[in-house]
């Protein structure tokens, strides 16, 4: 499990970061971009987004025991079956416990219109 937190910077560049996540409130949007692409020296890693919705104010790292098969298996749950009205879940990507998972994540005090986190799975490595 890797979590990416992104912060609302005023005034510079990196005011950037995250800040579009809202738009996967948009079902066409949450379709048309699916795929997240971190890159290594050796290796791209591609990432399927399978979950987008709003979650509470709560820490991640404190609602889940990451270490247990059972954390995240809840945490797999929860992104399955959100609390959210607006939330874009694809029922059809099969995501594990075995799986290594990205969620990109903001903290929504500093956006009104914080659609998060949007998490992803990553099936499989490709080499670069």
């Amino acid at each position: 499990m890797t979590i990416l937190y992104g912060h609302n910077m005023k005034e510079t560049a990196a005011q950037t970061m995250f800040r579009d996540l809202h738009k996967f409130e948009s079902a066409e949007f949450f379709e048309a971009n699916r795929e997240i692409l971190i890159y290594q020296p050796n290796r791209i890693l591609h990432y399927k987004v399978f979950s987008v919705y709003n979650n509470s104010d709560e820490h991640l790292m404190y609602a889940f025991d990451f270490s247990t098969e059972e954390g995240m298996q809840a945490f797999l749950e929860q992104c399955e079956k959100p609390r959210d009205m607006n939330a874009k879940v694809d029922a059809d990507q099969e995501v594990s416990v075995s799986d290594k998972l990205l969620v990109l994540s903001r903290p929504r005090c500093h956006f009104a219109d914080s659609m998060e986190p949007a998490h992803s799975a990553l099936p499989a490595l490709r080499s670069a």
